[in-house]
């Protein structure tokens, strides 16, 4: 778990990719991941918030309530972001394997369906979060009084 869902619904889309570098080179720094997939982790953790953010912004649209909106947008974006991870590891190939590409297909398909189960916990966790930020601090995840629609006016005497 990332929580780069949660980071680009709050942070937004510049915002979520710019701490999704950052998190990768502090990352490689430390050891956990290599220097030279720096590029690939930021491109596949930003999408993940990238997708994040304009899934939620859509369904908050559609009058969806805070939970689903948020769960379904962070298990969007994880899902995006698994198939991408797919993709760059079956066309790049693995350095050094003498796997077939098709048993390869086969492993990956495996590992990004384990994947999808992650993405669902860590989309229901999301879900929570921003539903309890929506109510103590809506400003947080960009929302307004939704009865009203309008932008809070201050104390008035």
């Amino acid at each position: 778990m990332n929580l780069t869902g949660l980071v680009g619904i709050i942070a937004g889309p510049l915002l979520g990719a710019l701490v999704a570098l950052v998190v990768n080179i502090f990352s490689a720094a430390l050891g956990h991941g290599a220097v030279g997939l720096i590029g690939a982790n930021t491109l596949i953790n930003a999408s993940e918030a990238i997708v994040a953010y304009y899934a939620f912004k859509t369904l908050m649209g559609m009058e969806w309530d805070v939970f689903p909106a948020s769960a379904s947008a962070a298990t969007l974006g994880l899902s995006v972001g698994s198939f991408l991870m797919g993709a760059i590891i079956v066309i790049s190939g693995v350095n050094g394997s003498a796997l077939p590409r098709g048993d390869l297909l086969i492993a990956v398909g495996g590992l990004s369906a384990l994947n999808l189960g992650v993405a669902v916990v860590e989309g229901l966790l999301t879900g929570l979060i921003v539903q309890f930020l929506a109510s103590v601090r809506p400003d947080l995840v960009g929302l307004t009084d939704r009865d009203t629609r309008d932008e809070p006016s201050g104390v008035t005497a």
